[in-house]
């Protein structure tokens, strides 16, 4: 066969070649599976940091809202009682780490002119985070009425999720409840005073 004939027959063969190739998909299979494994993986992963930061933040507002309840069911309180609280607010966090965990706990007094000032308060580390007798601020307006008190629980919880730590640290999840006493029978402290009455 010369040469010229040889190139006749070229355009031919290429598109034979060109067919038989377009019939071919035994790969296009895994070439889709690689391009959409990624996709799907960090699809998952999403999915889990969102379903267990949700978790967390639920709890936090479960475990604000019980410790102000708990709290406004007495008439004295004293820190003992307030130490089981928060090891109660221990148990309703579940399996998620406990050194993570902040709560603290506010008697607000509202006098004549609802001017708001400190009663009383109690964090988890017992300590005294906020001065008796110091001005109040960060109450919603319309929620004390002059001359009452209002029971004030913040938790707020550092989470560190198990994957996207690595890319921005702990978040910070809180919430914080509100509870008047039962009663409206102001909510009295002493450290090592009367134990809770209902």
């Amino acid at each position: 066969m010369t040469g010229l004939a040889k190139m006749k027959r070229m355009p031919r063969r290429a598109t034979l070649l060109a067919r038989r190739l377009a019939r071919d998909i035994s790969g296009f299979a895994a070439v889709e599976f690689a391009m959409i494994v990624p996709v799907m993986i960090i699809m998952l992963l999403g999915c889990v940091e969102v379903s267990d930061a949700s978790t967390v933040a639920l709890r936090m507002i479960n475990i604000s809202g019980s410790v102000s309840d708990m709290v406004a069911r007495c008439t004295n309180i004293n820190s003992s009682d307030l130490n089981d609280i928060m090891r109660i607010a221990d148990e309703l966090l579940g399996k998620y780490t406990r050194s993570n965990l902040y709560i603290e706990v506010v008697a607000v007094q509202a006098d004549a002119n609802k001017n708001l000032t400190v009663a009383w308060s109690y964090d988890r580390n017992r300590g005294q985070p906020l001065a008796a007798g110091s001005a109040y601020n960060g109450l919603p307006p319309g929620l004390v009425a002059a001359n009452s008190t209002l029971i004030v629980a913040t938790s707020s919880y550092k989470y560190r999720s198990p994957v996207a730590q690595y890319i921005h640290g702990a978040v910070s999840l809180s919430h914080t409840a509100y509870n008047p006493p039962r009663g409206n029978l102001p909510v009295t402290y002493a450290a090592g005073g009367t134990s809770c009455t209902y």
